[in-house]
């Protein structure tokens, strides 16, 4: 008799739309499914950490606006995770009743190292209780999370794949508060499982009431732990117990000294680390959260002397992140496969990770209720050929990404010209957030010209490449100029890229590497100080602030757009696109395109607004381009309806097509693609993959290759143009 429980954490259907790990997953019909923790998103990047969450500051001033955003944001997210197709065909592949269980980390409970309880000390310093979240957050955390496990526990087996998700439930519907989440406890005859939830009860570590799990789950664990020979127990959850890893290390049951910045000369751990230490029963522990696979075997303690427990940790994380910059995570997951009884039994562990044929395995065994056979390995960090860490050190795109950027706030420059950054390091060289001033200010009070970056994979960080001439009119011209004649020789189109709202450098440098990889063309990245990321939540209070940044930065765009344009009209065998996403047509290039004098707006192949958050009635600035102009829409854009609603007006992005919107004289072709299936509410249908036929249809338009218009109308495109 055999049972299979697989386990994974860590996806984000925005930035990997595709996770083909769940179906190698499927292939190994496994008989329960653990899904350990960031089964979505709510932060990435700089945002992520801040001292007090956005979305934390935004509930002090205005309680009703910031919890409407988290619910939208929050309900998206799942949503979008469901429509996964690989995710929805192995959930629907598992026979009712299904057993899939879900576990919280910080992302998907509310934000980066989120903490359910608050210190009770009322002298504790602030620090312990910033990331604590807010009893009304909470709610609304769990009630979507309900929806998410009904959709997984309902949907129909071996259906065929649907996008339907149940609406966004009414914020009246969110009352639910219990002390505690309830633990997942199972006997099979393999094992017993318990799930712990290790995120509503949790307070900071240095706390005095310090827990992470609730204290009716700390009295099942001790009961269940502690009995000698009760057999194989597997407890589960969202935090490692103990792992020296980047991201790991904060998030464990243990953590070493700090004394730099809390004063702590010893180990620093939860209580119940001393609880499952004090086990006298086998304990498998299973959990993700460190974007790797990982075999701890015995957990150790780092102090000599101390009884080793019968406790071994396995670790999956990764499953569903995808391309980072100019690398891949490998979408990851672990096995457990046990034979036997839970007194007498062969544990086999597995970790798969794309781009691995073989999985790495560990194999154990349990006799007479007992460890009789561990492989051994150290907590630190034993090294799998599945880790994603070391498949991602494999750079895959080893071209350098031409940038032109503004930093923000004034940040004064490295003095070495070519850093070497972790990716989780680009926000803070200062080239985020939405900002009232900018550095290099011309007489006139404008920024001047954008920095002219290149940017390029080293192992598994990133170069910036700055140049530095003391002219910086003659970088960005080298910058265009080094582009064309690349597309040049490799017979590809170079396409000028302006971000939307809410992008930060890093999820910038994202979307351009994105853009390369998927449609196979040259880009040219304008980044601008467009809001923080957050999504609906950044609509609340950034938007303002990025359209005043907008106004300061255009000058700087109109040069560097005017050098695009005289070079693509010097290289007219290479199709140059000016592509503009969401706000970046706002403002920004309505300001750019009015100041164009006499430069040649003609070498443009085609001008693309995709999603423009643009007002109605204001675009006769698409009158200075003398080429082709695209415009996408969706009637059903959920993030521009909530910003309509925030700010008071129509976007074009978002409403059905009229005439009079533009100008007179004008070459355009307005594609609907609200019935296109797949975009269902999205604001991004270009990056994200949607469909084969709209991906062909973004492949055309953005290599300036003719539209087919009668494969457009088959894909349920509406298509209006003007002549």
């Amino acid at each position: 008799m055999s049972l299979k429980i697989a386990f994974a954490s860590c996806m984000d259907a925005e930035r990997n739309a595709e996770q083909s790990a769940w179906s190698a997953l499927q292939q190994q019909q496994p008989d329960v499914l653990l899904l350990l923790g960031d089964t979505v998103y709510m932060d990435w990047g700089l945002a992520s950490l801040a001292r007090v969450p956005a979305a934390k500051r935004e509930w002090q001033s205005n309680k009703s606006k910031a919890l409407e955003a988290f619910a939208h944001e929050l309900h998206a997210r799942y949503r979008d995770q469901w429509r996964v197709p690989s995710f929805q065909a192995l959930v629907r592949s598992m026979p009712k009743p299904r057993q899939i269980f879900l576990a919280w980390d910080d992302h998907d409970f509310a934000w980066n190292n989120a903490y359910g309880m608050e210190s009770d000390d009322r002298h504790a310093p602030e620090r312990l209780n910033d990331k604590t979240v807010p009893d009304a957050f909470k709610r609304i955390a769990l009630g979507l999370r309900a929806q998410f496990e009904a959709t997984l526990r309902d949907a129909e087996t071996d259906a065929p794949y649907s996008a339907a998700y149940g609406p966004l439930p009414e914020p009246a519907s969110f009352t639910e508060l219990p002390d505690a989440i309830a633990p997942v406890d199972l006997s099979f005859a393999q094992a017993r499982l318990l799930v712990l939830d290790q995120r509503w009860c949790r307070t900071h570590r240095d706390a005095k009431n310090a827990r992470v799990i609730s204290e009716p789950d700390a009295r099942l664990l001790r009961d269940a732990a502690g009995g000698p020979g009760s057999g194989l127990l597997i407890v589960a959850g969202s935090s490692p117990l103990k792992h020296h890893s980047v991201f790991g290390t904060h998030d464990a049951w243990w953590a070493p000294p700090d004394a730099e910045k809390t004063g702590h000369h010893e180990d620093r751990a939860y209580p119940e680390y001393a609880l499952m230490r004090s086990a006298r029963c086998p304990i498998l522990y299973l959990s993700g959260n460190i974007h790797r696979n990982a075999y701890g075997g015995w957990v150790e303690d780092d102090i000599p002397g101390r009884t080793r427990a019968p406790v071994v940790q396995a670790l999956s994380s990764g499953a569903g992140l995808g391309r980072l910059f100019f690398h891949e995570y490998p979408g990851s997951f672990g096995l457990v496969s046990i034979d036997g009884t839970a007194h007498d039994a062969s544990v086999a562990l597995r970790w798969y990770a794309e781009g691995h044929k073989v999985p790495d395995e560990r194999h154990l065994q349990i006799a007479d209720g007992q460890w009789s056979q561990v492989t051994e390995g150290e907590c630190t960090n034993e090294k799998l050929s599945t880790d994603a860490d070391a498949l991602l050190h494999a750079t895959i795109d080893h071209e350098p990404l031409a940038v032109l950027s503004y930093r923000a706030r004034g940040k004064r420059l490295r003095d070495d010209d070519r850093p070497l950054l972790r990716y989780d390091e680009l926000d803070a060289e200062g080239y985020t957030g939405a900002l009232l001033a900018v550095p290099n200010l011309g007489p006139d009070g404008l920024a001047d010209w954008p920095e002219a970056l290149l940017v390029a994979g080293e192992g598994t960080s990133i170069r910036l490449h700055r140049r530095r001439s003391g002219d910086g009119a003659q970088d960005c011209r080298d910058v265009v100029l080094a582009a064309f004649q690349r597309a040049l020789a490799e017979r590809k189109s170079v396409v000028f890229y302006i971000h939307g709202f809410g992008k930060s450098f890093s999820a910038a440098l994202q979307q351009a590497c994105t853009l390369r990889r998927r449609f196979d063309c040259i880009p040219i990245l304008f980044t601008w100080p467009s809001g923080n990321e957050g999504g609906f939540l950044s609509l609340l209070g950034s938007f303002p602030a990025a359209i005043k940044a907008a106004e300061l930065c255009y000058k700087g765009l109109v040069g560097a757009l005017g050098d695009f344009l005289r070079v693509a009209n010097s290289y007219q065998p290479v199709p140059a696109v000016l592509l503009v996403r969401s706000l970046g047509a706002n403002t920004l290039m309505g300001l750019a395109a009015s100041a164009l004098r006499d430069e040649p707006t003609g070498a443009l192949e085609r001008l693309i607004l995709s999603a423009p958050a643009c007002p109605r009635k204001q675009m006769d600035w698409l009158a200075r381009f003398k080429c082709e102009q695209v415009v996408t829409v969706n009637r059903e854009d959920e993030k521009l309806r909530f910003a309509q609603k925030q700010h008071n007006g129509d976007f074009l992005g978002n409403q059905p097509f009229d005439a009079s919107d533009y100008p007179k004289g004008v070459r355009l072709v307005h594609l609907d693609c609200t019935d296109v299936n797949g975009v269902d509410e999205s604001h991004d249908y270009l990056l994200r993959q949607v469909n084969l036929e709209l991906h062909t249809l973004n492949e055309q338009l953005i290599n300036g290759r003719p539209i087919d218009f009668a494969q457009l109308q088959l894909a349920g495109l509406q298509v209006n143009m003007l002549v």
